[in-house]
């Protein structure tokens, strides 16, 4: 809803401007509800559905930038690949987005204006995502204002995108990630083995020192009564 309600607020200003969704519809109630909220703007040549696409190749080439509003998101391969199409970026500041878009080097981040996700339901989490007037719709819309008045600034922020995710974002970058990655959680691993070790080594080592401590007890004890007895028969000997 986001992304259809900034539409709507450039819509007058920016009548070229279009909206390509390329991917399949996870919840189709869902769905539904937009495209009824699509039409109730009159929006359905400006906002279109492409669906599930075997090769989203050739929509990129389509497209003058990328937008990924999203509410919730960890680490989207789908940003690399719109960068390496040379797309500028615009997303929500949630999830890895800030390391893709330093200093807006590369595309613009919209500010995430919702509580930390963490912290609550997922019902709560349901109803953010069915709000029909998103409160990230106005700088959502703003930003897409920004790469319409500023085209060939932008075009250059694509190809400094598509420069970073080369020199970033590597196989052979990310198989160095990968593998410091797990020399450290060896590494870890070991330290706390090693220290479980330590801890048994020492805690035998006190279990050990006290059964002795009680063996030389013992031995002392049967001394001091052999010793009690001797001293008991040399008495009646004498």
């Amino acid at each position: 809803f986001a992304l259809l309600e900034a539409l709507r607020q450039i819509a007058d200003e920016c009548p070229t401007v279009k909206v390509l969704s390329v991917g399949p519809a996870l919840d189709e109630e869902y769905q539904h509800r937009v495209l009824e909220k699509r039409r109730q703007l009159q929006l359905e040549e400006r906002f279109l559905f492409a669906g599930f696409q075997p090769d989203v190749t050739p929509f990129y080439g389509l497209a003058d930038a990328f937008v990924l509003p999203s509410v919730l998101e960890g680490f989207g391969l789908v940003k690399l690949e719109a960068m390496l199409h040379g797309l500028p970026l615009i997303l929500t500041r949630v999830g890895d987005s800030a390391r893709l878009i330093e200093d807006g080097d590369i595309g613009l981040l919209v500010p995430d204006v919702y509580e930390d996700l963490c912290d609550i339901s997922v019902e709560r989490i349901h109803e953010l995502l069915a709000d029909e007037n998103p409160p990230n719709a106005p700088a959502l819309a703003e930003a897409m204002m920004a790469f319409v008045r500023h085209p060939d600034q932008w075009r250059e922020a694509g190809r400094r995108g598509r420069e970073k995710v080369l020199s970033r974002f590597t196989r052979e970058q990310a198989l160095k990630s990968y593998e410091a990655l797990f020399i450290r959680e060896v590494g870890l691993a070991q330290k706390r083995r090693g220290d479980g070790v330590l801890r048994r080594e020492n805690r035998l080592l006190r279990e050990q020192t006290t059964l002795w401590a009680r063996v030389v007890d013992e031995k002392e004890r049967a001394i001091r009564e052999k010793n009690g007895q001797f001293l008991e028969l040399d008495k009646r000997l004498h």
